[in-house]
């Protein structure tokens, strides 16, 4: 597992529940693992107490579960759980594309067709991390261009419910189609000022992401 940062500031715990989130979205937590109070607080070098805070913070965020102020694990993998979160994506999302249409710079345009076919020169290599990151860094230009940072943080948690899911799913050798056909309709949308045309492709961009993590949850819940 990746060091966390040591943070001096007299908050502690914002800096560890930032960080926490995003080895939370990179997948470096698999579904049902347990969280370690006493192994967190060595990696951030801190106290437990900051931790614990952080860790009921994503509880808070269901990112996490508590069975006790020292029993935390990342949530197990479930077809209800992955449709929720699936059925939030869309709506939020669909949000954030359709308030970022139009306000888009050129350069940040040049950027997201930079980022698509750095993603797919990943995958078709093999390279199932590096797409990941690469697919993250492309919506996530996206959502910033709403220009809505409660809607951004609120998908961000979405994102972190969804990194232990991909962490699995990306860990075992599935043939993952290649391709994101709906990216380059997404950015055409935003150039244009397409609200509509935004929501409707990044919407159809996590349908078609989503379908064979979901098929593959509903096999584990049947074997």
């Amino acid at each position: 597992m990746p060091t966390l940062s040591p943070s001096n500031s007299q908050t502690l715990s914002g800096p560890i529940y930032l960080e926490l989130r995003e080895q939370l979205i990179t997948g470096v937590f698999e579904p049902g693992q347990r969280l370690k109070l006493n192994e967190l607080a060595k990696q951030t070098g801190t106290s437990v107490s900051p931790v614990r805070e952080a860790l009921i913070r994503l509880v808070a965020e269901d990112s996490v579960e508590m069975s006790s102020l020292r029993a935390f694990a990342v949530p197990v993998l479930s077809t209800v759980r992955f449709e929720q979160i699936v059925a939030m994506r869309l709506a939020l999302e669909g949000l954030a594309a359709q308030r970022a249409a139009g306000q888009v710079s050129h350069s940040d345009l040049k950027t997201l067709s930079s980022l698509h076919d750095r993603f797919i020169e990943a995958e078709q290599e093999g390279q199932r991390a590096k797409a990941q990151a690469l697919n993250r860094s492309f919506h996530f230009l996206i959502y910033e261009n709403a220009k809505m940072p409660m809607l951004l943080s609120s998908i961000s948690i979405l994102w972190a419910m969804m990194g232990p899911i991909l962490r699995v799913y990306y860990s075992q050798s599935i043939p993952v189609e290649i391709g994101a056909p709906d990216h380059a309709e997404l950015i055409e949308a935003l150039e244009t000022g397409d609200a509509k045309g935004a929501a409707e492709a990044i919407s159809a961009d996590i349908l078609h992401g989503c379908k064979s993590i979901s098929e593959y949850i509903a096999e584990l819940e049947q074997s």
